[in-house]
């Protein structure tokens, strides 16, 4: 776990790119260690270059990146000491420590974790010892997890109501209004068919005036809209009565 100072965003920069400083130069000197006539001299420059990537693991609380970068210190000062002889599996076992170095450091994607880096720890170890070298092969970084993508949410939708049908109550009032309202004249509906009956009535004699006055009866018992037609016809009826019947009126004694 990093310590306090691991969580300085500044102080974070600032390591890696002292760490990648120091990995590029340990790449190149362990480049040149095989063919150089005096490796003693290259190994204590690269020897100086894990040190300090240790130091800077510590600070941080890197504790698995202090683990390689120690081991390899140690393998660089049985080399610089003479107890331990430059070949090539050396080289490209403290090559594989740089790369695991630089792919553990934080920021980079998928950093390998402790686990990923134990192997190359132990065939450090394991080579100080004098035992035969292996070189290790770290795990393929894991891809980055694909991004989430969440269903928009469904819309509302809101229920429909049928229309609900009136009450019989409801029913009732609303057809003693229509037939107030027709009995008054509202909406021209009673009233000008009474006047138009009663008009009638009044230019007609005998049966023609029975009609007329049966036409100007109220809507009583009847919806308004056939009242008001029913009391119109009569009106109409009385009308054509009327106007047949005065020859006949005239011709009686």
């Amino acid at each position: 776990m990093p310590s306090a100072w691991g969580d300085d965003p500044e102080l974070l920069a600032t390591f890696r790119a002292e760490v990648e400083e120091r990995l590029a130069s340990l790449q190149s000197g362990l480049l040149d260690l095989e063919r150089h006539s005096s490796p003693r001299q290259v190994v204590a420059g690269l020897f100086r270059d894990a040190h300090t990537v240790k130091g800077s693991a510590r600070m941080l609380g890197l504790e698995h990146v202090l683990r390689v970068a120690h081991s390899m210190e140690d393998l660089l000062g049985g080399l610089r000491d003479g107890r331990l002889t430059v070949t090539r599996d050396v080289v490209d076992l403290l090559l594989a420590a740089c790369d695991g170095i630089a792919r553990a450091l934080p920021g980079v994607d998928a950093p390998l974790d402790a686990d990923a880096l134990a192997p190359l720890v132990a065939a450090l170890q394991a080579s100080v010892a004098g035992k035969p070298v292996q070189v290790p092969v770290l795990a393929a970084a894991a891809p980055p997890p694909a991004p989430v993508v969440e269903a928009p949410a469904p819309a509302a939708v809101e229920p429909v109501v049928p229309p609900q049908p009136a009450s019989p109550a409801e029913q009732a009032t609303r057809t003693e209004s229509l037939r107030a309202a027709c009995s008054a004249g509202d909406a021209g509906c009673g009233g000008t068919t009474g006047s138009t009956a009663a008009g009638a009535g009044a230019s007609t004699t005998g049966a023609g005036g029975g009609a007329a006055a049966a036409s100007t009866g109220t809507c009583t018992g009847l919806p308004a809209t056939d009242a008001c037609s029913a009391a119109t016809s009569g009106a109409r009826a009385s009308a054509s009565s009327g106007a047949s019947t005065p020859g006949s009126a005239r011709a009686m004694p």
